[in-house]
């Protein structure tokens, strides 16, 4: 180093030690890039060949350590005649054959730009090559044979003109014993996201033993809740519980027999029966069980225009009033105590309302007008004859539900940000739910508001919730009551 270098570096040491010049910084490049991780089917993925059945669908997603800016997900498959792969990962599998699913990610903010790609690939398999209870086909006319106590014997007819038979194997547990000892059994399905037909059971509860299955397969036979049947006849993923009840044997046809709209259907023990059964019109409501007979009214109670049932007042829970008191007057929101916690605001409509009874109380709903759902199940109630179902309580228990036999528009379908305490709301056209508390859309999923709790037919905006627990008690299905006003 020369000595002019000598005397400058001496120089800028003096100014730094005396604070005549600032600190020297020195800044390291922070490691960036973009890490992929696949799931398949729910599962990290850890090795690179993976095999499907042909036939299976599965779902690929990508999990990613960070992004920035507009981060975009491409798929594209090696080769579409073997499996195709859509826009947001999903799997369809065509024919036997190996393929290359690949994934690029790409993140950019103004010129900062990142990509990585990663792939797995799908060997996709004959399913005769690896058959599963709900896969194997059935030679023609064959009848399904399982392992003595493992399994029994019926058969599923699809009622109508157009009458078709197909071999039925049910499980022999818990709930399929239940099943089976309750055979013969006459169903009224309705369609449900192009894939399953599903109908309520008013007169069995079953036990249950649920599991999460990743997809579901035609010919599955479900129980979902304890009382709702699901049979699948076109397959489909699932992130639902569910509790086997058995299953078609060789569901070819299933899809074609059941039709796009509400079908009867009935599920008879053993051998198939050598005449079908005529033609069996679906109800306009969920069946009742034999005998059954409405929940009368508390005595001097009258449908209009403000039956008894509860008294408003500061307790917690609503006591019901004797024979032939008429209520007292209704307290107003705004009169609810000072203390009180602010209650979460709820659509306000105007106009009709519907009235909804379950275990001695009653309140009513103010019918969302705008939506041709809500106002054509509002229209197909009596103010005098009760719209009677049995109901029963989704985990967690936030709502009840059940199945209608009718369907409705989807027209007024959108994500709302939550559902609140007593509306009623509808899901995939026929699912009616009555809600007893407030919950978070937090899955995003579609659905209508059919209408909201009237607060000034309750006690006040800080008795409502625990006035619904109260009526819908969250324990076991109830029988619920619908009346227009």
């Amino acid at each position: 180093m020369s000595r002019m270098k000598q005397r400058i570096a001496i120089w800028l040491c003096l100014c730094l030690m005396i604070g005549l010049l600032p600190p020297v910084v020195v800044r390291t490049r922070a490691a960036s890039g973009i890490t992929i991780k696949l799931v398949l089917a729910n599962k990290k993925v850890t090795k690179k060949t993976y095999s499907l059945v042909k036939g299976k669908n599965r779902q690929l997603s990508v999990k990613l350590n960070h992004t920035f800016g507009k981060t975009t997900i491409k798929y594209t498959s090696g080769k579409k005649a073997v499996a195709t792969i859509s826009k947001k990962g999903f799997i369809r599998t065509k024919k036997t054959g190996t393929v290359k699913i690949k994934v690029k990610v790409t993140c950019q903010s103004g010129r900062k730009k990142q990509t990585k790609s990663s792939w797995v690939k799908i060997k996709v398999t004959d399913p005769s090559a690896s058959p599963t209870p709900s896969e194997t086909p059935l030679p023609s006319g064959a009848t399904p044979t399982a392992p003595a106590g493992s399994s029994l014997q019926a058969a599923l007819i699809i009622n109508g003109t157009n009458a078709k038979q197909f071999p039925m194997t049910i499980l022999d547990n818990e709930s399929g014993r239940l099943l089976y000892d309750n055979l013969p059994k006459v169903l009224y399905l309705v369609d449900q996201n192009k894939n399953t037909k599903v109908g309520a059971d008013s007169e069995l509860y079953y036990p249950g033993d649920p599991y999460k299955p990743s997809e579901l397969v035609a010919g599955d036979f479900m129980l979902f809740g304890n009382n709702r049947y699901e049979l699948t006849y076109e397959n489909h993923t699932s992130g639902y519980p569910f509790t086997r009840l058995g299953w078609i044997s060789n569901p070819s046809g299933l899809k074609e027999a059941l039709g796009t709209g509400p079908v009867s259907v009935t599920i008879v023990r053993s051998t198939l029966p050598t005449v079908p059964p005529t033609a069996t019109p679906a109800p306009t409501m969920t069946p009742r069980p034999s005998g059954w007979t409405p929940t009368p009214l508390p005595s001097g109670m009258t449908p209009t225009p403000h039956p008894s049932g509860w008294t408003p007042g500061p307790s917690t829970s609503p006591t019901p009033l004797p024979s032939g008191v008429t209520p007292a007057p209704t307290a107003s929101a705004s009169a609810k105590p000072s203390t009180s916690p602010t209650p979460t605001p709820v659509p306000v409509y105007s106009g009709p309302r519907i009235r909804v009874v379950a275990n001695g109380y009653d309140y009513k709903v103010a019918v969302n007008q705008s939506s041709k759902a809500a106002m054509s199940f509002y229209n197909s109630l009596s103010t005098t004859v009760p719209l009677q179902m049995f109901m029963i309580p989704y985990n967690p228990v936030d709502r009840y539900y059940v199945t209608l036999p009718t369907t409705y528009t989807k027209e007024d379908e959108k994500i709302e940000p939550r559902w609140p305490a007593g509306s009623l709301v509808m899901f995939n056209d026929n699912l009616l739910c009555v809600f007893r508390m407030t919950s978070q859309n937090t899955s995003n999923i579609n659905s209508t508001i059919l209408g909201t709790i009237d607060m000034t037919d309750l006690p006040g905006d800080n008795q409502s919730v625990s006035f619904l627990k109260t009526m819908f008690n969250g324990d076991e299905t109830i029988t619920v009551e619908f009346y227009k006003v």
